[in-house]
């Protein structure tokens, strides 16, 4: 089962470095999400990352970033940017059965559904449930990883709804320690 993490949208670019290098040998993808990001913040992030090891093709970028087309690399689209899949290839955020078809009828390469069970970082709104993300994945070819509320306890749940991995954001990004967050997700994820 793929594990990504996302960055919260709230946290520096040393922060996001820091953890990421860290964490880079427990996860399969790491997405930058951070609207607050200059260009410059992105480019230098993404520079000293390489420059420390990083793995650059294991980091996502999310549109919501500012001086996201620039990367070189893989992207991400909100639900409603996802048009723009056809200027790059990359993964779209749905939160619905019909927005994940439109997106893999448009080229998305993966999807991320969310949110399944309630957020940790979004008290009050409610998760969709597994049985939604059943509907979704028995009806689109592409990967579907699951979002919101993800903890490494409710793997085998997402996993048996057809789940091609999950995404922590919280649950792993604002932990004492990420690594051994980390490390629990890829446990419980069996591999």
């Amino acid at each position: 089962m793929e594990l990504h993490v996302i960055s919260p949208g709230s946290i520096n670019p040393q922060t996001w470095m820091d953890t990421a290098v860290k964490i880079q040998a427990h996860v399969d993808f790491l997405h930058i999400r951070e609207p607050s990001w200059s260009k410059t913040d992105l480019r230098n992030v993404l520079q000293e990352f390489s420059n420390r090891n990083g793995l650059t093709d294991k980091v996502i970028v999310n549109t919501k970033t500012p001086g996201s087309f620039f990367w070189q690399g893989l992207f991400h689209y909100p639900e409603a940017e996802m048009q723009k899949v056809t200027l790059k290839k990359g993964g779209v955020s749905v939160h619905s059965l019909a927005a994940a078809q439109r997106a893999e009828e448009i080229g998305a390469s993966y999807l991320v559904f969310g949110p399944v069970y309630s957020p940790f970082s979004k008290p009050g709104v409610m998760g969709a449930g597994t049985d939604e993300l059943n509907k979704i994945t028995q009806t689109v070819s592409l990967p579907v990883i699951a979002v919101g509320g993800i903890s490494p306890e409710r793997l085998p749940e997402v996993r048996a709804a057809g789940a091609a991995g999950a995404a922590a954001i919280s649950a792993v990004f604002l932990q004492k320690d990420p690594v051994q967050a980390a490390q629990n997700f890829r446990k419980q994820g069996g591999n």
